[in-house]
């Protein structure tokens, strides 16, 4: 018997999942223990946030006059000028987005975007009226500076988490190269605004945040593609890895932290393939989590829980 653990950390390329489909694999859609990791990393941010702003805001008041004063020295054209594109970006983004899905027939994901978008702007405008902020007097003023679109106060920061909430449900479609761009046009988005003066920084992150939560909620909620590589994937990288299969199958075995598969050789020998995939690691680390927070030290309390996908 020869074992081989294979573990695949890259995503599919771009059409890998209906290429998959079209082969005749059907779609499932999981929870998936990555996001409900994520998600209390960014409640957790969201709450450092929103407890900076009501409860230390004569300092981070300070550090964001500070700020607007760094910055204040830009010309003036400059300044409506970064103003002008943002909000432009703001407007095409969402618009090539929808167009984007509606021309791959994405239903699904188009309709959760829209979800996520809609509850994240009420979620943190509400969070703006219930926090009731003092912003300096500069960031007013530049608020209500004309620019190409409105004033330069748009897009807000409640826009913001409404499109970083839509960015989290699309992004399990798009390729790992597509999701850094995506990303980071958000990232300057939110720094181009702190510069502009028409942004705080604590602001924008815990709107971010904010959004982020949303749209890891909805994924949550509703579920994603099985993040796990399909067969041909997993033969691919054996082949890579200088084993020649003849044969793959999923094992029906108890292999937690892992996806099994019993593979057949050219020279006739049989494997043990163990596929360990970034939900699986998550998993593991909520186990520990919640072990360290439930279990007192010196336990000997077992504790068996099984995170199904």
């Amino acid at each position: 018997m020869r074992g081989a653990r294979t573990v695949l950390e890259r995503r599919p390329p771009a059409g890998a999942a209906d290429a998959a489909d079209a082969d005749g694999e059907p779609v499932h859609y999981t929870r998936s223990p990555s996001d409900l990791l994520r998600l209390i990393i960014a409640l957790v941010v969201l709450a450092i946030g929103v407890a900076l702003t009501t409860g230390a805001r004569e300092v981070i008041g300070g550090l964001e006059h500070d700020v607007l004063v760094l910055f204040d020295g830009l010309p003036g054209a400059l300044d409506r000028f970064v103003v002008g594109v943002i909000q432009l970006v703001a407007i095409a983004a969402p618009v090539a987005a929808a167009i984007t899905l509606v021309a791959l027939r994405r239903w699904r994901t188009l309709g959760l975007a829209g979800l996520a978008l809609a509850v994240a702007v009420a979620l943190y405008s509400a969070i703006e009226q219930a926090v009731d902020r003092i912003h300096p007097a500069a960031h007013d003023a530049a608020g209500r500076a004309s620019s190409w679109v409105a004033d330069a106060a748009y897009p807000g920061s409640a826009y913001l988490a409404g499109i970083a909430a839509a960015v989290t449900v699309i992004a399990p479609s798009l390729t790992r190269r597509w999701r850094r761009w995506v990303w980071a046009a958000v990232a300057v988005v939110a720094l181009a605004r702190v510069v502009s003066g028409t942004g705080l920084a604590v602001d924008l992150v815990a709107a971010l945040a904010a959004g982020w939560a949303v749209g890891l909620a909805v994924l949550l909620t509703f579920g994603v593609r099985d993040r796990r590589p399909p067969l041909a994937r997993v033969r691919a990288a054996l082949d890579l890895s200088g084993l020649a299969v003849v044969d793959l199958h999923p094992a029906t075995v108890d292999a937690r932290g892992s996806t099994p598969y019993f593979a057949t050789l050219a020279d006739g020998s049989r494997g043990f393939v163990k596929v360990v995939s970034g939900d699986e690691r998550s998993a593991d680390l909520l186990f520990r989590l919640y072990r360290a927070v439930r279990l007192e030290p010196g336990s000997e309390v077992a504790v068996e829980i099984v995170l199904r996908r």
